[in-house]
Formats: C-alpha cells, sequence, structure tokens
C-alpha cells in the first residue's frame, strides 16, 4: 500500500512539473517529515526535561518557552509550512526560473551544483 501511494505522489509531482531528482528528493523529504511527525506523537509531553541546574541553551529556552501542549503539532506545522515553501524553490528550479539552493540540491545554470566553484 505504501509504495502505491509514493506511486502516486511521484505521479502527481511529475505532472506538476518536477524532474526526477526533485520528485525523489521531495518524496523523501516528506517521508521524512511525517516520519518524525509519527514519532513525536508517540513521544511523551516532556521529551526534555528543564533542569535548571543545566545552563545550556536548549535549557534556557525550555526554561522561557511558552509553547505549552501544543508543542508537536506547532513544530509539525512549522515543518509542513517550510515543505511547502521548499517544494515550491524545487519546482521553480526545475522550471529554471530560479537556481537557488545552499544545500546543493538545484542545478546552476550552468549545470554544477550551486554553490560549486
Amino acid at each position: 500500500m505504501t509504495l502505491h501511494q509514493y506511486g502516486a505522489l511521484a505521479g502527481l509531482l511529475s505532472r506538476a512539473g518536477f524532474g526526477p531528482d526533485a520528485v525523489v528528493l521531495a518524496i523523501t523529504m516528506l517521508d521524512n517529515l511525517c516520519l518524525g511527525a509519527a514519532l513525536d506523537v508517540g513521544a511523551p509531553s516532556v521529551i526534555w526535561d528543564d533542569s535548571p541546574a543545566l545552563d545550556s541553551p536548549l535549557q534556557i529556552a525550555l526554561g522561557r518557552a511558552t509553547l505549552g501542549p501544543d508543542r508537536a503539532e506547532k513544530g509539525f506545522e512549522l515543518g509542513l509550512s517550510l515543505t511547502i515553501r521548499g517544494l515550491a524553490e524545487l519546482l521553480e528550479g526545475d522550471r529554471g526560473q530560479v537556481a537557488v539552493d545552499d544545500h546543493k540540491l538545484l542545478p546552476g545554470s550552468d549545470g554544477r551544483a550551486v554553490g560549486d566553484q
């Protein structure tokens, strides 16, 4: 069943104009987002203890954060929003409109990965 869903998603992305590399990268990234969210749903509600004895940036952030019990949902929404924005940039790159990528995922106009010298 899962492979069928990946196939349907690949067809949708291809019809939307994503190239083969972008299709594979998009499915991989969406899979990572969903699997991470699934793990987070099953995690305890408090996954990092706020310990005043530890003076780390994480502990400081935990002590000051006001996210409440919706932390996981808000984190997923942020990830989904960034994912949608990233997919739009990936699609634009495949259509040759932009070549923006600090992580060398999109080809530059000269065929080399962006950031290659």
